[in-house]
């Protein structure tokens, strides 16, 4: 089973044990990458949360801070276990790895469960992203020209593209 911040290594073919590279990303680059995606508008309103909760709010802060880093911890525990039984996902990547998971562990009902959470997940956060793109933009500068509306439009066409990547390796 692998530790927090090991690479899986998985085998090239050629001679058996020699030729090994490491590929994908270590748990703490996945976890960089959750944490981009978690945050957003919610980071800039984090001040006005804890005038508003006080003590409460940045123990409830803590709280969900650990509770986040023990599910990045049991779902990188899940995908070492999906690929030490099965070998298709030690082989090629994944793009779908929790469905990956939740279809090894419940079945294809859940599979497409899990994918369906996550691609309204995703778009609430590309949503959320567009939105505060429009909005910092059009505070930026001042009413002048373009309205709120024709900036959220303007990023849709630009961010678009990007969306449609699959991961960050595709930029590339």
């Amino acid at each position: 089973m692998a530790h927090l911040g090991q690479k899986y290594e998985r085998k090239v073919k050629g001679i058996p044990g020699k030729n090994t590279r490491k590929e994908g990303l270590s748990i703490w680059t996945g976890a960089l990458f959750l944490l981009a995606t978690m945050s957003g508008r919610g980071i800039l309103a984090l001040p006005s949360a804890f005038l508003g909760t006080g003590l409460i709010g940045i123990l409830l802060l803590t709280f969900l801070c650990v509770n986040s880093l023990y599910s990045v911890q049991c779902l990188g525990a899940c995908w070492s276990i999906l690929e030490e039984r099965y070998e298709e996902y030690r082989i090629k990547k994944s793009r779908r790895p929790y469905a990956s998971i939740a279809y090894r562990a419940s079945g294809k009902i859940m599979q497409h469960f899990v994918s369906f959470c996550l691609i309204i997940n995703l778009l609430g956060v590309a949503i959320v992203y567009l939105l505060l793109s429009s909005e910092i933009t059009e505070s930026v500068v001042d009413g002048k020209g373009l309205s709120y509306c024709n900036w959220i439009i303007i990023f849709a066409v630009i961010f678009c593209p990007m969306l449609w990547l699959g991961t960050p390796d595709d930029f590339w």
